[in-house]
């Protein structure tokens, strides 16, 4: 135990060190960005040393500097290592967010990521204690290993059907989880991504065809469907919006109708999308009767169906 925390502390340190060696181009209402002139977007970095921000912060979606208006699109790698931030609002501006980006930020209880961001960086939230709960925007395609790792006051995490991937350890001591949701397809997905969490006590929801495969690679106490069959058709439904979608995996045959809408315990939801790889591997599905409210369709929802 010494030898292991004795490791963290100079890694700790090792990165601290570092962090000096890097330099900012501009400096904005106390926020640093490293710029790219040509295509006039910036990135949010840090002065050089630890603990450059502290409370709450928003960071704006756009900037101007020396007459060029930038647009801010990610947040760079350690931007906030070791910074006593309580909040971050990131702008919708923002597609990626770098590795150890919020590294240890044990103050924050909130931050917001919005429906923009598609990647979360290695250790981008990693001791992130007093993180309470996620929402991961239905935007993010990818999940870097140790993303979460010792957020230990997490209670609940909503993985969206846009994740494809999600790297080892990610929500590696997250030792108060009660409800895991995962909506969706995932391609790869590292089976130590729970480590140390005591998932044993947790519940998963996962769509009904995956509750086996779930089952075996991970020790959750409970695992139960998230999805909700409705004549023969599986569906997301969200109850915020009153939308549903079809979801994926399923051994769908013949000729299938789909509905505009879908009733259930006494709500009517509209259909409005088909889940990444609905229908992947359906064979023997011979034609589908898309209706006129479905206004996205997920990437491979057809793949394999020949």
């Amino acid at each position: 135990m010494k030898t292991k925390t004795l490791k963290s502390v100079m890694v700790v340190l090792g990165v601290l060190l570092s962090l000096n060696a890097f330099a900012y181009d501009v400096e904005i209402d106390g926020i640093y960005y490293n710029v790219v002139k040509k295509a006039k977007q910036a990135e949010v970095t840090h002065r050089g040393e630890r603990q450059t921000y502290s409370g709450e912060v928003t960071i704006p979606a756009s900037f101007e500097y020396d007459g060029i208006t930038y647009s801010v699109t990610s947040i760079g790698s350690y931007a906030f290592f070791y910074c006593w931030v309580t909040s971050v609002t990131i702008p919708n501006s923002v597609t990626s967010i770098g590795a150890h980006a919020f590294d240890c930020c044990y103050m924050a209880s909130s931050i917001t990521i919005p429906n923009s961001v598609t990647t979360i960086g290695e250790s981008a939230f990693q001791e992130c204690i007093g993180l309470t709960s996620v929402t991961i925007p239905n935007s993010v395609t990818s999940i870097g290993g140790s993303a979460f790792s010792g957020c230990r006051s997490l209670t609940s995490i909503t993985i969206p059907n846009s994740v494809t991937s999600i790297g080892s350890k990610a929500f590696s001591g997250c030792d108060n989880l009660e409800d895991v949701y995962i909506c969706g397809y995932i391609n790869s997905f590292s089976s130590d991504a729970f480590q140390d969490s005591y998932v044993e006590y947790a519940t998963l929801h996962v769509p009904v065809k995956d509750i086996e495969k779930y089952s075996s690679m991970f020790n959750f106490g409970t695992v139960c469907a998230i999805d909700v069959k409705i004549d023969d058709v599986y569906y997301f439904l969200n109850s915020e919006n009153q939308t549903a979608e079809v979801s994926y995996g399923n051994n769908y045959k013949g000729k299938l109708t789909l509905p505009n809408s879908v009733d259930y315990e006494g709500d009517t939801y509209t259909v409005k999308s088909f889940a990444y790889a609905a229908f992947k591997d359906c064979g023997d599905l011979t034609s589908i009767n898309i209706p006129n409210s479905v206004t996205s369709i997920g990437g491979s929802a057809f793949d394999g169906c020949i």
